[in-house]
């Protein structure tokens, strides 16, 4: 991560704290919850305004992750091709400007059928009936603004997918950037060190395909013992109350995917693993620093979730269809000594009602 934040200051430790999973994600094997086989397969959306480096960042994670899917400029019936095409091949779908994709529902839909539980594509015009509820074996990283995020269609679909993270820059850090990048002008282009990390990744999956030297593939992993594991289930309720009770929201959801995140930073570290024993019986033994990286990961991104399912609830319950009435109920609030509105909340209000 630390590459990747001398390219994009106040962006690329953020960014990479959870891409730098993603296609560990694609090749770890699932794990058992509840004596149920639960996919490890991570997806991210990643909403912040133009001149973000998501772009840079989408080129980046693309030479990293395995057999990808570049969406750019491609329709629906050419993207069913290229998924067909690679037969079942583990595979990477990457999506900029996700905001075009929310306006389209027949992009939604490949979407949502792409990375739900079910992990199936189903075209109904399709010529060959093998080629329909086929099994997919990808992850995906979708990027770009926040304009129709609010769709309600979404809320119940790729929301529940998708680990969401909003980046808003404050007007210091902003400030930072400009500086950094005018410092830079000299510098010489890092390319050594994404080399290196290409190969990093290329290194892990060799392990899982039974090619690695010294490391045989990874079947499971051991867990903590009881108590850490009540610790994280209190504390993953404690992080989802609000959702729950402001808008009925399970929490299952939360729950696998701080095991996804957990295993995915347990695994991206087996060479330390390796040489400090904690690799038993060909499985990951799962630390305290891997729970406390996974449960501070998922509290980023259920504040993304509270911030845009309340913005979802402000703009369809409460009728906030202008920057006028969002002004309105903004003064009210701070009459009666409430909190300010989150940056957040302005930059996804900001995308989604009139001026």
């Amino acid at each position: 991560m630390n590459h990747y934040e001398s390219l994009y200051k106040h962006l690329g430790r953020k960014y990479w704290s959870v891409l730098s999973l993603l296609p560990v994600s694609l090749i770890a094997p699932k794990f058992i919850l509840n004596g149920r086989e639960i996919r490890m397969h991570l997806n991210f959306l990643l909403l912040a305004d133009s001149g973000h480096a998501k772009s840079q960042t989408a080129r980046e994670f693309e030479k990293i992750s395995f057999n990808v899917i570049s969406t750019k400029n491609m329709s629906v019936p050419r993207l069913y091709h290229e998924v067909k095409k690679r037969n079942g091949d583990k595979m990477t779908l990457v999506v900029e400007d996700v905001a075009i994709w929310f306006m389209d529902e027949e992009k939604i839909k490949f979407l949502e059928g792409m990375t739900g539980e079910e992990e199936s594509y189903n075209r109904e015009n399709m010529r060959n009936i093998k080629d329909k509820d086929k099994h997919l074996d990808l992850i995906s990283f979708c990027s770009g603004t926040s304009e129709n995020i609010t769709n309600r269609r979404l809320k119940e679909g790729i929301l529940r997918r998708f680990f969401t993270m909003i980046i808003v820059l404050s007007k210091e850090e902003h400030d930072e950037i400009i500086d950094f990048i005018m410092s830079g002008s000299n510098k010489k282009l890092r390319i050594n060190d994404s080399e290196q990390i290409v190969k990093f990744y290329q290194e892990l999956k060799k392990i899982q395909d039974g090619t690695h030297p010294t490391i045989q593939p990874i079947e499971g992993y051991i867990f903590p013992g009881k108590e850490r594991m009540i610790k994280l289930s209190d504390s993953i309720k404690s992080m989802t109350d609000y959702l729950h009770r402001k808008f009925n929201h399970s929490s299952a959801t939360e729950v696998e995917e701080v095991f996804r995140l957990a295993i995915s930073y347990a695994f991206l570290n087996i060479h330390n693993k390796h040489k400090n024993g904690l690799i038993r019986d060909n499985k990951l033994v799962i630390t305290e620093e891997d729970l406390n990286v996974a449960e501070n990961l998922i509290r980023q991104e259920i504040y993304a979730k509270k911030i845009i399912y309340s913005c979802i609830y402000s703009i369809d319950i409460l009728g906030f269809r202008t920057m006028s009435k969002l002004r309105e109920w903004e003064n009210k609030r701070r009459e009666k000594g409430k909190s300010e509105i989150p940056k957040e909340a302005k930059f996804i209000y900001s995308r989604n009602i009139k001026k």
